[in-house]
């Protein structure tokens, strides 16, 4: 949770600690903002008797917590607690309102295996990758007979995504190949030394085309070769992500979502990386090379090809 919230009431001497993305919080219109931002990480671990007795002793709102206790001991839906911590200060304008009337109706509809998977995302989001990868992979456990779908396909790229964050390569590597889209996944070339900034930021890029190739590469078939080569060089490195998919059309890919998705890595690589990048596409698949500069500085992360 990040960036200034406005608070007209009081703020609490001692602050709330909610557990799922380690963080405190100092008054209701904190609270709120967590609430309405994060459906998916609502439950027992934030909403009970130790958030009821911080609202009424350290937020001296005692008659709120009054309203709060009795639906801790039938805690179906999470409405039932939103709706009166909003109405306290009304926090949401009408048109938020009905935004989360709609998401909490979808909510509501969805399986409980979607749920998880929608947690899991939004730890993600949060930064909490350990605490995500828990998630997916209790998740996986309790789905065995998802093992072929686009669920597990979608839950496996999220998971190796929340290990690459955590600059855990070959898992990452390991849980990609798990996935039922990819028959075969193949990774050679140089090891390259690299700061945890640039291995953060070629992780995201990589994590983009890797994500493009599952979703476009492969819309008539069920398989499909992903392959990924790095190349040392004497002042900059090469990392080549291609598929044997469809290919695109770059007139058509440019106004569509996945064309967002390249305009995000043409920036990262030329503006982050000071690097190039070269994209070619046909009907025997896509090609994406790019590069970034090589470094050597303390705090370093080493990735093997």
């Amino acid at each position: 949770m990040s960036g200034y919230i406005l608070c007209q009431t009081e703020k609490a001497e001692r602050p709330y600690f909610i557990e799922n993305i380690s963080t405190n919080i100092y008054s209701i219109e904190e609270l709120c903002y967590y609430l309405y931002h994060n459906l998916y990480l609502i439950d027992a671990s934030v909403i009970n008797e130790e958030l009821c007795m911080w609202i009424q002793q350290e937020l001296e709102l005692p008659k709120l917590a009054a309203k709060l206790r009795p639906k801790l001991q039938n805690y179906t839906n999470a409405e039932d607690v939103l709706y009166p911590i909003f109405k306290e200060i009304n926090y949401l304008t009408y048109e938020e309102l009905k935004n989360l009337n709609s998401r909490m109706a979808l909510l509501n509809q969805e399986s409980p295996a979607l749920r998880q998977k929608r947690k899991g995302d939004c730890l993600v989001e949060n930064r909490m990758y350990v605490n995500a990868i828990q998630v997916y992979q209790k998740l996986l456990e309790q789905n065995p007979d998802s093992e072929r779908t686009d669920f597990a396909a979608d839950v496996l790229y999220n998971l190796g995504c929340a290990y690459s964050y955590l600059f855990q390569m070959e898992k990452a590597l390991e849980v990609l190949k798990e996935n039922p889209l990819v028959d075969r996944v193949t990774v050679d070339g140089d090891d390259v030394i690299l700061t945890e900034t640039t291995a953060s930021t070629v992780a995201l890029i990589v994590n983009e085309l890797v994500q493009n190739s599952l979703k476009y590469a492969f819309p008539d078939r069920e398989e499909g070769q992903i392959q990924m080569q790095i190349e040392r060089g004497p002042r900059y490195s090469w990392v080549t992500v291609r598929d044997d998919g469809c290919g695109f059309d770059n007139k058509k890919v440019s106004t569509s979502s996945s064309g967002l998705g390249l305009r995000l890595i043409n920036s990262l690589v030329r503006s982050s990386l000071h690097g190039e990048i070269f994209t070619d596409s046909e009907h025997g698949g896509t090609r994406v090379r790019f590069s970034f500069r090589n470094q050597e500085e303390p705090s370093q992360v080493t990735v093997h090809g």
